[in-house]
């Protein structure tokens, strides 16, 4: 079910998640649709699903590396 843009009431939502690769497993089981999938080099990953109701969930997850120095910049900047 695609809807113009301009349609009214709430179209996408974006959750951040641990594990996408088990997150998105999850959904196709229940019946979405994967209908897209980005990597930003080593920093985060997004899927696009679009649900039953036509609704589009995004989902972001950061890897490993980027947790790791983000940590690392805040400690930095703590002085630790």
């Amino acid at each position: 079910m695609d809807a113009p843009v301009n349609t009214l009431g709430i179209r996408r939502v974006m959750f951040a998640v641990d594990d996408i690769d088990a997150v998105v497993a999850r959904m196709r089981a229940h019946g979405a649709e994967l209908i897209g999938e980005m990597q930003y080099e080593d920093t985060y990953r997004l899927a696009y699903i679009r649900g039953l109701e036509g609704i589009i969930v995004a989902l972001a997850s950061s890897s490993a590396k980027a947790c790791l120095v983000a940590s690392e910049t805040r400690l930095a900047t703590m002085g630790v």
